[in-house]
């Protein structure tokens, strides 16, 4: 009997595993899954510019598919998650507009500065109704997507940065001066001016600048923040002179996104010369002459030195970069890297850009056929190991609606992704294909959300322009979760690019025009309101209500929670994510609710409508969130900019 029962057990013991297996992993309270790639859609990553790794795994960059007006087709910026080992990581590209949110004036990255993963500094060129113009972007959370980003205003805009730390910035600005910040997230910078226009600076600490003027003479300054007194003028006369007249694609110090000159501390600074040549000095603040050497049989097109080390890379037109290592960067080895080759493509391809550390290093393109090359010193010495990485960049999801007790669905820009029980993991998604999702509209939906287990609405752009700032196209759609086309023509407002349904009450519109409906399959049943609260959301019954009090979707998306003891009020605000853009906010059927933001943060609250301080962290994303939906009292799902989702239990 006492054997019968132990087989009993055992017996149960597997039958439980695996209805485990199939039903999905259970999660404890306030427990998160781990993110994982639902969506696959999405192409590889075409060329990235001014790539700099303030991380192992974590990579920023000018996108090389920037907007077709932008000067050299640079775009916003292109994050790379990089993993540690193997070939293949993924990317999260996203646009920047100038006044930030405005849609009007795409800005392209001239140059970008990460000196940790709390801060990237950008030289922004914006695109006005009359000509271009800069400015400074930054970011203490720069993989969070656009909303994490900020302008700066800077009175004398940079066309080049050099960030040693993240409590110093110094640049060359548009009118000459040096630009320096301190503080260079927070809208603090002041202007410089030399006897001589700068054009390019270079600080490899915060105790050594190096700057080159319009004439080619060099400057250095221990102080570079202590004003005109603190910079000098080296001792010798025009030292390179030469880089920045004879050979002016090697050298062009004019240009704003040059990046030929580098030092690695005050006895040693490297300048690409002409005709395959660097010069060098190992006192560039005194008389000591600047030395040329010849590198390659083809032309420099990056130079940089490691900070503290007296090793330099250069990189040239035919994708080949050299080393010297010692003093005055007098030996210098050509290593034949076949940049083109290495990454399996055979196409020609020059090293524009290099940005190195003691560990790491990485070469971006000239040109937007490629994706960067990344290197590594194994046990931080040796000949540096160069590899391509491919990179994937992967459709955002713009939308998550569970209009069923188990069964969830996902929208990118081009289709519908479902799943019937999204706690079995990734595999538990598969894409939409048996109808024409879009009905043939040129960039898919902008959003969607469910009504009822047989009633989902999605924003579908009808114009093409594929991106949330045109307030002008879009149409309010209704489609089936089980599948079926699109039924157009449930709008009363000029444009939809949004749509949210809680507790049946629909809201659709763009920020400005904005219309309500309890029964939304009903075009009649529509009508435009001036103040609308999103996602509505009652509890025990009728009472005791949230909601939030801006469009949650990047662009108009705030901060502040309402609360209410019932849904007709009076609405109160709470700020539970300062300086957060809340994206997202759903409750289960009990009392606790998840709102997700921008950034990737993701928080819940069993007592939503008590004081903010009921509030607290959960989980975070790297890529940014763009909504949440819960299924039932113990399952809610959020989704990613990336393609990615997240389950869990609030």
């Amino acid at each position: 009997m006492v054997r019968l029962r132990g087989s009993l057990l055992t017996l149960l013991a597997v039958l439980t595993v695996a209805i485990s297996a199939l039903a999905g992993t259970a999660l404890a309270a306030g427990a998160w899954s781990a993110r994982e790639q639902v969506d696959h859609a999405g192409t590889g990553v075409a060329g990235a510019y001014f790539v700099t790794c303030p991380s192992r795994s974590l990579c920023l960059g000018a996108n090389a598919a920037g907007p077709s007006d932008a000067p050299q087709s640079y775009g916003g910026p292109m994050v790379f998650h990089v993993p540690a080992s193997g070939t293949s990581g993924s990317a999260l590209s996203f646009g920047l507009t100038i006044p930030f949110g405005s849609g009007d004036n795409s800005v392209s990255l001239l140059g970008l500065q990460c000196p940790s993963v709390a801060l990237c500094v950008g030289v922004a060129d914006y695109n006005s109704d009359e000509d271009d113009d800069l400015d400074v972007v930054a970011s203490t959370t720069p993989a969070a997507g656009p909303s994490s980003w900020i302008e700066e205003n800077v009175s004398d805009p940079p066309t080049q940065l050099s960030c040693p730390t993240t409590t110093l910035c110094v640049g060359a600005g548009s009118d000459g001066a040096v630009v320096t910040s301190e503080t260079p997230a927070s809208h603090a910078w002041q202007s410089t001016k030399l006897a001589i226009a700068i054009v390019d600076v270079d600080c490899p600490s915060a105790g050594f600048c190096a700057a080159i003027d319009t004439s080619g003479n060099v400057w250095t300054s221990t102080d570079p923040t202590g004003g005109s007194g603190a910079w000098v003028q080296s001792g010798t006369a025009k030292p390179l002179v030469t880089a920045a007249t004879a050979d002016a694609d090697a050298g062009n110090y004019g240009d704003p996104v040059s990046e030929n000159f580098s030092c690695s501390g005050p006895s040693l600074c490297v300048a690409a010369g002409p005709s395959g040549t660097v010069l060098a000095s190992t006192d560039p603040a005194g008389t000591a002459a600047w030395y040329p050497y010849t590198v390659t049989v083809h032309k420099v097109t990056a130079v940089d030195c490691i900070p503290a080390v007296a090793e330099c890379l250069a990189g040239d037109d035919d994708g080949d970069i050299s080393t010297s290592v010692g003093p005055g960067a007098n030996a210098w080895t050509e290593l034949k890297t076949g940049y083109g080759e290495a990454i399996g493509s055979g196409v020609f391809v020059g090293v524009g850009n290099l940005s190195c550390t003691v560990k790491r290093c990485v070469a971006s393109p000239l040109n937007s056929t490629s994706p960067p090359l990344f290197a590594t010193v194994p046990s931080g010495a040796g000949p540096w190991k160069w590899s391509a990485r491919t990179v994937a960049t992967h459709d955002p999801l713009v939308g998550i609606a569970c209009p069923a007790a188990n069964d969830c669905v996902a929208a990118d820009q081009t289709r519908y992704i479902e799943s019937a029980n999204p706690k079995r993991g990734a595999r538990s998604w598969t894409a939409r294909t048996d109808d024409n999702e879009y009905n043939d509209h040129d960039a898919g939906t902008l959003g969607m959300s469910c009504y009822s287990a047989k009633v989902c609405l999605a924003a579908v752009d009808d114009v093409g322009s594929g991106g949330l700032a045109d307030s002008a196209g879009g149409e309010l759609a209704r489609f089936d979760p089980a599948g079926g086309a699109h039924s157009l023509g449930l709008t009363k407002v000029g444009g939809v690019l949004f749509v949210t349904c809680a507790q049946g009450t629909c809201v659709s519109g763009y920020p400005g025009a904005w219309q309500q409906s309890t029964d939304p399959v009903v075009f009649s049943s529509w009508h435009t309101i001036k103040a609308p609260r999103f996602d509505v959301t009652c509890l025990r019954g009728n009472s005791s209500c949230v909601a939030l009090g801006d469009g949650p979707f990047p662009g108009t998306a705030g901060a502040d929670l309402l609360t209410a003891p019932h849904r007709t009020g009076p609405w109160t605000s709470k700020t539970i994510d300062p300086g957060g853009q809340i994206t997202g906010l759903a409750c289960t059927s009990s009392r606790a609710c998840v709102v997700v933001d921008a950034a990737g943060r993701l928080l819940i609250s069993t007592q939503p409508t008590a004081g903010s301080n009921t509030w607290h962290l959960s989980d975070t994303d790297p890529y940014g969130f763009n909504g949440v939906a819960c299924q039932n009292a113990h399952s809610c799902v959020a989704v990613d900019t990336n393609g990615g989702v997240v389950i869990g239990r609030p």
